[in-house]
């Protein structure tokens, strides 16, 4: 990440909680762990909170977690 402490804003946040929800659903992560990730998500000011939610995951789809949907 060049800019840690760029502020995140809600479609950071958005694309973030969407990996999560995807890993869930696949089964990589329990519905504790999905809710946790998912209030840090929410709560998250700048992209540097935001990496770490989703950097134990593999990319789904062929889409890593920063990356923003086409």
């Amino acid at each position: 990440m060049s800019h840690p402490d760029v502020r995140a804003g809600d479609a950071d946040r958005e694309r973030v909680a969407d990996v999560l929800r995807d890993a869930a659903g696949d089964g990589r992560l329990t519905v504790d762990e999905l809710d946790d990730r998912l209030q840090a998500a929410y709560a998250a000011r700048t992209l540097a909170e935001l990496e770490p939610l989703t950097a134990d995951l593999h990319p789904s789809h062929g889409r890593g977690p920063a990356e923003k949907k086409k």
